[in-house]
């Protein structure tokens, strides 16, 4: 009797390992837990922007040094190159199989871009901010036509292509970009710090080239990303009118129908 208990004890217990290592196989193993993010916080001429990220870095690209502190009223800040970056991150991902493979690469990044001297668009209004963006592309787009005669990146070029993603009550403004050749997709969040200065949040997905790019950002990227926006918040020189625009509601499609048609 004692033995076909042992039996039976050792039966079950194989058929549970079993059943683990099955799931394992076929991808059904629980999702590894996440690692903690971590705040941090800019200081942007007194404008200071918070966030948080994992510090879990990819191991082929190295973490750059945040910068903590920034003068937007530096006259060599925007000089060379056209925007200035305040963090770059790298983060690797891989699927939950028995033995885990990457899937692919998540780049964010944080810089600050100047408005034109010779715009004439208000950065205090939403439709000022996009069309900024938008020659800001125009520009990128001739430059590179003219250096390599030869364009693999869709900029969104019209209006229609920007939408309104709003965290901790401040609407920022969303656009994408497509890499086909490149295999990659680029998602950018936009938002005014001054009248004459904007941050940009840049998340690029780089998927191995067995995955489609947009599996990669639905099944790991999109969570990824919208988890960090909501950790974005800022808070304004005394004295700035920005807090009451950015956390007003904002009905971009009517705003766009009424200037274009």
């Amino acid at each position: 009797m004692n033995i076909n208990k042992t039996n039976l004890f050792l039966h079950s217990l194989w058929v549970l390992i079993m059943l683990a290592v099955f799931s394992k196989v076929m991808g059904f193993s629980k999702p590894q837990d996440k690692p903690p993010l971590i705040p941090h916080q800019i200081n942007l001429s007194g404008n200071i922007l918070y966030f948080s990220i994992p510090e879990n870095f990819s191991t082929n690209f190295p973490a750059d040094d945040m910068l903590e502190s920034v003068n937007l009223t530096n006259k060599n800040l925007f000089i060379n190159p056209d925007k200035f970056t305040l963090l770059r991150r790298w983060w690797d991902f891989k699927d939950n199989s028995f033995f885990p493979k990457d899937v692919g690469t998540i780049m964010m990044s944080i810089y600050i871009k100047e408005k034109p001297k010779n715009s004439d668009k208000n950065l205090l209004e939403p439709l000022g901010l996009i069309g900024t963006i938008i020659n800001d592309f125009k520009t990128q787009d001739n430059t590179k036509k003219n250096r390599n005669n030869s364009d693999t990146a869709l900029y969104p070029d019209f209006y229609e292509a920007f939408s309104i993603g709003t965290f901790n009550r401040n609407n920022w403004i969303n656009y994408p970009m497509e890499n086909p050749e490149n295999h990659t997709h680029d998602i950018f969040h936009a938002i005014t710090i001054s009248e004459k200065n904007y941050v940009v949040v840049h998340f690029s997905f780089a998927p191995v080239n067995t995955i489609d790019v947009r599996s990669f950002i639905e099944n790991y990227g999109r969570e990824f990303m919208n988890e960090i926006m909501n950790s974005f918040d800022i808070t304004y020189v005394i004295g700035s009118q920005l807090p009451s625009i950015i956390k007003q509601p904002v009905n971009l499609p009517e705003l766009i129908e009424e200037k274009l048609y």
